[in-house]
């Protein structure tokens, strides 16, 4: 569409666009009274194709805990970035309140995701968009 095209012809074109994490949630523990969520894989698939066609490093993972969600940000936010203009972090699951996102096992604030990529805590992504 046009505001595609349009984001195309602005974007520096980099060596390296960027890193996205897609967490597709789709079983939960029943404990959450959570629905799987039918359909997560084909969002997923689409998702990823539209990044990796902008350029993007796509890392997916599937069905995460919220402790294993902090792990992997956390680990990410520990690599260098230098060579990235942006990141992006999506987690395709259930929502709560606009704020939290469901792991498999509960809630966790989206804050609490975001907090490894502030500048004390990932220097090589100062100034550069972070999307979650």
């Amino acid at each position: 569409n046009n505001r595609c095209r349009h984001v195309l012809q602005i974007r520096h074109v980099p060596s390296e666009t960027g890193i996205s994490h897609n967490n597709q949630q789709q079983t939960f523990y029943a404990s959450t009274q959570m629905e799987v969520r039918e359909g997560s894989e084909v969002d997923q698939e689409n998702l990823s194709q539209v990044l990796l066609d902008l350029g993007f490093d796509v890392r997916v993972y599937t069905d995460l805990t919220c402790g294993q969600m902090r792990r992997v940000l956390r680990k990410v936010a520990e690599e260098d970035h230098t060579d990235s203009d942006c990141l992006l972090v999506s987690v395709l699951s259930h929502g709560y309140q606009g704020e939290q996102v469901y792991g498999v096992d509960g809630l966790v604030h989206i804050h609490r995701l975001s907090r490894y990529f502030k500048g004390e805590n990932c220097k090589t992504l100062i100034g550069k968009p972070k999307l979650f």
